[in-house]
């Protein structure tokens, strides 16, 4: 369900360009991006019979350094 923009959030984006700040640019795309700390036993479980736990570990870890660098 859209959410319905209200006069409190005219007033939260103003004071947030009046501080400097413009989350909304034109032209500006950002990407948020939620990843696991590569811990053992805990990231890419799955692969863990294949790659070994470690070997697991370290794969995530590039993959999360290749989005970041990309």
């Amino acid at each position: 369900m859209p959410r319905v923009s209200t006069d409190g959030d005219k007033q939260i984006k103003k004071k947030i360009n009046t501080q400097g700040l413009t989350p909304f640019q034109k032209g500006r795309r950002d990407l948020l991006v939620f990843a696991k700390a590569p811990r053992l036993e805990q990231v890419k479980t799955r692969l863990i019979n294949r790659l070994s736990e470690q070997g697991a570990a370290e794969w995530h870890q590039q993959l999360v350094n290749n989005l970041y660098n990309s």
